[in-house]
């Protein structure tokens, strides 16, 4: 079996987002399927936030046409990291509530807009994109 990987990223978005976030999760769904990735996305405004899991080669090409993709600027990753078992098995691709994220982040005293480029507050980020989306489990945008 090929080892598993979980790779959290935010980059920021050029253009609207969200607009951005239902095209992508349209494709996503299909290729993350076929390629055994799963995983979640958060777009806001101007900000994507990812997990994805998979297959360490599946999700390093992944990650490669993201970062190329005329929709992502500033692709900064938060978590690399071989895991045992996946935290969303069931989505290949779940496209999360910016409103309710938003809200769950300043709750967290984070401001939306301020998703990390850098790795100083990315534990925060990375708690609450898993606490959000464990909590959201059975719904959808």
């Amino acid at each position: 079996m090929k080892p598993l990987i979980r790779l959290i990223y935010a980059s920021r978005s050029r253009g609207m987002a969200m607009q951005h976030a239902i095209n992508i999760r349209r494709v996503a769904e299909k290729h993350n399927e076929s390629a055994g990735i799963t995983g979640a996305l958060v777009a806001t405004k101007q900000r994507f936030m990812q997990v994805l899991e998979g297959p360490d080669d599946a999700v390093r090409s992944l990650l490669s046409r993201i970062e190329k993709d005329s929709r992502h600027e500033a692709c900064t990753v938060l978590l690399d990291a071989e895991i045992d078992y996946r935290l969303w098995p069931e989505w290949s691709m779940k496209l999360l509530s910016d409103t309710q994220f938003e809200r769950r982040a300043q709750s967290y005293g984070l401001e939306i807009d301020n998703l990390p480029e850098d790795l100083t507050q990315a534990s925060y980020w990375i708690d609450l994109l898993y606490t959000f989306s464990v909590e959201n489990r059975n719904s959808d945008v």
